[in-house]
């Protein structure tokens, strides 16, 4: 599907690879100026690189300040945001394993990247959107949620 994104600065959560990559690139490729965010600092170079109007920067989504940071900086070299698209998230395929033997820490990470992170990274971008009195958040979620 095309969608004319002109002028519109969007921001991808978790564009290192996969999923979020291919959402990122195809923003790009509607026209959008696109700002890919992930943890991994090479693979997102590498993304990013791909699309001429691009840019590339590391963040963690569960670090408030490091968020707060990145999406002044977006505003400041964009002028603004008009599409977050929260994807980043963590598989735990390594822990099958019923809940009385789930490690706490592997909960927690989870936790703290797919849900709080997502909150903190629409927190942040909701206010500027706020202000601009313009923009849309869209939160990906996984099927594998759904699998017990």
């Amino acid at each position: 599907m095309n969608v004319d994104l002109t002028d519109r600065v969007a921001l991808v959560t978790g564009a290192a690879r996969g999923i979020g990559q291919a959402i990122a690139d195809r923003l790009a490729d509607n026209g959008a100026r696109v700002v890919y965010t992930d943890v991994d600092a090479a693979g997102v170079e590498e993304s990013a690189s791909r699309s001429d109007d691009a840019a590339a920067m590391v963040m963690d989504v569960r670090d408030e300040s490091q968020v707060a940071a990145v999406i002044a900086d977006v505003a400041s070299r964009f002028g603004r945001i008009d599409i977050l698209v929260n994807n980043a998230g963590v598989n735990t395929l390594q822990h099958r394993v019923t809940i009385d033997q789930f490690p706490r820490d592997e909960w927690n990470r989870i936790i703290d990247v797919d849900l709080t992170g997502l909150y903190v990274v629409s927190r942040v971008v909701a206010g500027r959107m706020r202000e601009q009195r313009w923009g849309r958040i869209i939160n990906i979620a996984s099927v594998v949620g759904l699998v017990p």
